[in-house]
């Protein structure tokens, strides 16, 4: 998988390197073995597609921002997830929101 120093960036920090830890299907895996991915490797295929389509595909002739900043949304997308957060969050009444913690993750300071 090919990114740049930006996307590895992001990638070497300790919020996205949690994602490790985290399973994209929830429990499926306990049902069927294979169901095992997690929310990092969902993360880093989504950022591959994305600079597929950038670099085979650019019918649409990104900007090199525009192309910096879909490399930063395919590989962030999931940052405010938990585990078990789809789960959670349909059960928690609306305190739990993987999009606002996300979001509050990518403009913390730290």
């Amino acid at each position: 998988v090919h990114a740049s120093d930006f996307v590895f960036d992001l990638i070497d920090t300790e919020e996205f390197q949690r994602l490790r830890r985290i399973k994209q299907l929830g429990g499926a895996f306990l049902v069927y073995p294979g169901a095992n991915h997690t929310r990092f490797q969902h993360c880093i295929g989504v950022m591959h597609n994305i600079n597929k389509l950038i670099n085979e595909n650019n019918t649409h002739n990104f900007t090199k921002y525009q192309q910096k900043l879909l490399q930063a949304a395919a590989i962030l997308h999931d940052i405010g997830h938990g585990p078990y957060s789809h789960t959670f969050e349909d059960i928690s009444l609306g305190i739990c929101d993987h999009e606002k913690i996300g979001f509050d993750i990518i403009l913390s300071k730290d």
